[in-house]
């Protein structure tokens, strides 16, 4: 049976991101491992000639190959990042409580202006069988434009489904509107469009809430929900994580 090649190594983090991260990844590589540290409470080691990595746990295939490997961590290829992340048991990360739920949208413009974009799904604890989430749509939960910026949303993932309303908001970003006023545009198109009494208060107005998150390529940024009060979190590089109040477009219900 084949041996596992990618192993930890006594091989030095800082030598390998000095030879292989342009300043620009490096500044990207302090600020991920920064994240991986914070989340795995452990130190970065290399994995193989190419893995810094966090963290381990054992695997073992139905195959009945078996063999050790990071919790997570990442690697410089050319001009790329690559991030390692465990899909099938996040479980490994919260050993002592309950794993967390809920759908999480997350922007992100690097030093050399590149934007990324993730909304994650809620879980199992919400699935409806044959149900399809917003998550993975492109244009309705994310959507990702690199020389515009990009929008997601977390909320009612139907209404997202109709109004494809992370596309709508890169789009108004476009357009020349703000992070803000364009995720205020896309809760407006979401209220406007609802017309099922079922989902209606009634006062006209929609019977559930959705929030929306953007990013320009400029760095500025922005957040609205159809209903308040709420929040978001912002982080770059000049210090930590702070928390923002978002707009809301109906402020008085």
């Amino acid at each position: 049976m084949a041996e596992t090649k990618t192993k930890p190594t006594g091989a030095s983090v800082d030598a390998y991101l000095a030879s292989r991260a342009s300043p620009e990844q490096l500044a990207d590589c302090k600020a991920i491992m920064a994240i991986c540290k914070r989340v795995t409470k452990q130190q970065p080691k290399m994995w193989g000639p190419s893995i810094v990595g966090y963290g381990s746990y054992t695997y073992k295939y139905e195959s009945g190959h078996s063999g050790e490997a990071s919790l997570t961590g990442f690697a410089v290829r050319g001009k790329d990042l690559v991030v390692y992340l465990i899909a099938d048991n996040p479980e490994l990360f919260y050993p002592e409580q309950k794993r967390p739920t809920g759908t999480i949208n997350c922007c992100a413009v690097d030093a050399a202006g590149n934007i990324s974009g993730v909304t994650t799904t809620s879980g199992l604890f919400f699935k409806i069988p044959g149900r399809v989430g917003d998550s993975p749509i492109i244009g309705a939960g994310l959507y990702v434009d690199n020389d515009v910026g990009a929008a997601g949303s977390t909320g009612r993932g139907e209404a997202n489904l109709l109004n494809l309303t992370s596309f709508l908001i890169v789009e108004e970003m476009r357009r020349g509107l703000s992070p803000t006023e364009a995720c205020l545009a896309g809760c407006r198109r979401i209220a406007e469009n609802n017309v099922e009494e079922r989902l209606q208060r009634p006062d006209g107005r929609p019977d559930f809430n959705v929030s929306f998150y953007a990013l320009n390529k400029d760095g500025e940024y922005g957040s609205a929900s159809i209903y308040g009060p709420g929040g978001f979190s912002v982080a770059g590089a000049g210090g930590p994580a702070r928390r923002e109040d978002r707009s809301i477009l109906f402020p008085e219900a």
